[in-house]
């Protein structure tokens, strides 16, 4: 039991250190990875239960956290445990919200208020939950609603998060129906600028994972 509540707890801070020396700013910027969210998860259920099993046996009644040394420092310890769950939950409930729906890099001479490079569409394809653009005629539509797009790909050959500009000629319907979806922004082929405002939700994320280090 001792060794499964020891191997959970180095997981879930390697998953924090995780994010600090791989995960970029821009790779969450479409939100974090669901692989990473249910690992954080799995792991903060099993250093939960097996650390009740262990405090079970060995203070014995609830008397024991107040009137034995081993009982006060575990009480800390439980405290300090709660707090990492709380940010976990805030990650996971408003931060990812956020990064997913802030997502989008803004450029200030576009109308639509955004720009994107075929690098930045190529994050939001669907998976682990991020939403689904595409690009046309130079403009980028979120098709996230759309049960065509549901799967990530379009009549299982269009992969989201990819220009159909060329691929439109092709296609049995014209560039009309994307008009009902809603444009984010516009594909350029220059390198993105990402406003402050947008950083918010990242360097949250990152602040947070300093301080579960600490």
């Amino acid at each position: 039991m001792r060794f499964f509540h020891i191997v959970a707890a180095f997981i879930w801070l390697g998953a924090i250190f995780y994010i600090h020396l791989v995960m970029t700013p821009k790779a969450v910027a479409g939100g974090i990875p669901q692989a990473t969210l249910k690992l954080a998860w799995l792991n903060i259920v099993i250093i939960f239960v097996t650390g009740s099993v262990l405090a079970a046996f060995r203070l014995g009644s609830w008397a024991g956290f107040t009137g034995t040394r081993f009982g006060q420092l575990l009480s800390i310890k439980i405290f300090l445990f709660l707090i990492l769950v709380a940010a976990a939950a805030f990650v996971t409930l408003r931060l990812n919200r956020a990064l997913k729906t802030g997502a989008p890099i803004i450029l200030h001479h576009t109308p639509a208020g955004k720009m994107f490079t075929e690098q930045d569409l190529s994050r939001f394809d669907g998976s682990d939950g991020k939403r689904i653009f595409v690009a046309f005629g130079g403009h980028v539509y979120d098709v996230s609603q759309s049960r065509l797009w549901k799967s990530g790909k379009h009549a299982g050959r269009h992969p989201a998060g990819t220009d159909l500009s060329s691929d439109m000629a092709e296609a049995p319907h014209g560039p009309d129906m994307l008009e009902r979806f809603p444009i984010v922004g516009k594909l350029t082929a220059a390198g993105s600028v990402v406003s402050p405002s947008n950083r918010g939700p990242a360097k949250a994320l990152y602040l947070l994972a300093y301080f579960n280090l600490l």
